[in-house]
């Protein structure tokens, strides 16, 4: 507290004192107390043999995956349903966005929030 009152910089931090009777794993290098190692290193010597990488496996599910996806044939072309669909949610947005509402208040389109005429939504009076 002294260095920073005077305005020096601080002194390092101490070495992390590691307790000898803690257990290091041998998969993460982490270290644990003895019931807590026993637990851990079954888990994690799971874990790790989940996780090995093989190049050659993986280049061979995603040439699986891309074959998969080639099968599948082509998109199917839309529907006369799901054309008039798309078209008319597109109508209806654009008049919403030009048709000022009953209360005489313009809308902002981005948000929908309701603005006073003349004023935007950022240009407020203090």
């Amino acid at each position: 507290m002294l260095a920073i009152k005077e305005g020096r910089p601080l002194p390092p931090p101490p070495p992390p004192s590691l307790n000898p009777d803690y257990i290091q794993c041998p998969y993460c290098m982490r270290r644990f107390n003895e019931t807590a190692a026993k637990r851990h290193i079954n888990f994690c010597k799971d874990q790790s043999s989940r996780r090995v990488f093989n190049p050659a496996e993986t280049a061979a599910k995603l040439a699986s995956r891309a074959q998969g996806k080639a099968q599948m044939g082509p998109k199917k072309e839309p529907t006369v349903t799901s054309a008039v669909g798309a078209l008319l949610q597109n109508r209806a947005l654009v008049v919403m966005n030009e048709v000022p509402n009953k209360s005489g208040l313009a809308m902002d389109p981005a948000s929908g929030a309701k603005l006073r005429q003349g004023l935007s939504k950022s240009s407020k009076k203090d």
